[in-house]
């Protein structure tokens, strides 16, 4: 009877060992490496709908005047 309940006892120990050492916290990190990843997610698609980020209409526009056709002469310095 004595045995039993030290194998028992044994057993729980692990367990609860197991269980607050191991598993909890790599259940933590899953949920904040997730949250993470959402929010690069997000980043990166407000940065590629350009109806949203105003500054990249204002560069195309600039590169596509500078396209247009202006030639720059330019002297070789030796």
């Amino acid at each position: 009877m004595i045995t039993r309940l030290i194998f028992w006892a044994i057993v729980a120990y692990i367990l609860y060992r197991f269980v607050f050492n191991f598993l909890i916290p790599i259940l933590i990190a899953g949920s904040k490496i997730r949250a993470q990843m959402k929010n690069m997610r997000e980043q990166v698609n407000g940065f590629n709908n350009p109806s949203t980020n105003e500054s990249s209409s204002t560069i195309r526009k600039e590169e596509q005047s500078e396209k247009a056709g202006e030639y720059i002469d330019f002297e070789e310095i030796k």
